[in-house]
This record gives C-alpha cells, structure tokens and sequence, in this order.
C-alpha cells in the first residue's frame, strides 16, 4: 500500500487549490469510479500516465470503468516531454529530510506542502 502524506481530504484540498476552471469539480469517494460518475452525470475523467506500464494500468483502469457505466469516457494524458521523472516517494524522501523541494513541484503545491509540513514528515 501506497504511504500518504495526508489523508485523501487534503489532497482534496490541495487539488482545490490549484484548480482555476469553474467546470471542473475536485471531489474524494469511495467505491467505484464509473458508479460514482453515474451518480453525479460525470461522463469524462482525465488519468495521466508517465511510463508505458502506468499508461497500461489506466487503459485497463478506463476500460473497467467503462464497463460499469457506458457513458463515461477516460482521457489518458501522456507526461509532458520535458517533465522531469519524478516520483511522489522522492518529493516525501526530500520533505522528511527538511530539504528544499521548489524545483521539483509547482508553487502551488510548494505553498500547500510548507504551509502543512511545516516541521516535516514524521
């Protein structure tokens, strides 16, 4: 199992903040993506993907999801060519240490992450 930094709420929270379009909603659940879509006439999801394995989990992910409720459609976005690979365990490694991470995360997310991890991860 994957290890959080915080609980699903603020992730919520931090994607709250960065969003700047009015149609698009930030929302936690639990149970299934396509019924949850149904439930709330969601009918696209956006996924992204880094790596080929990663891009075929979400084909997989999308094509279940599509199974539950017809109506939903994924789009799997590729990494930007020039994103660096960076991976969510190395940002938590260099917060834990107190090390500075501004190059590796936008300023938004910088913000969130002094403003919440103030003395680091325990």
């Amino acid at each position: 199992m994957r290890k959080r930094l915080r609980s699903h709420v603020d992730y919520a929270d931090l994607l709250i903040s960065l969003k700047d379009y009015p149609n698009i909603k930030v929302d936690y659940y639990e149970g299934l993506t396509g019924d949850y879509a149904r439930e709330h006439g969601i009918t696209f999801i956006l996924r992204g993907a880094r790596e080929k394995d990663e891009f075929q989990f979400e084909q997989d992910l999308a094509q279940f999801n599509r199974s539950i409720n017809s109506d939903l459609t994924t789009i799997i976005l590729p990494e930007a060519p020039n994103a660096e690979r960076l991976s969510a365990t190395i940002v938590r490694e260099n917060i834990a240490k107190g090390l500075d991470i501004s190059k590796m995360v936008p300023d938004a997310v910088n913000k969130f992450i002094q403003e919440h991890f103030k003395n680091g991860i325990k």
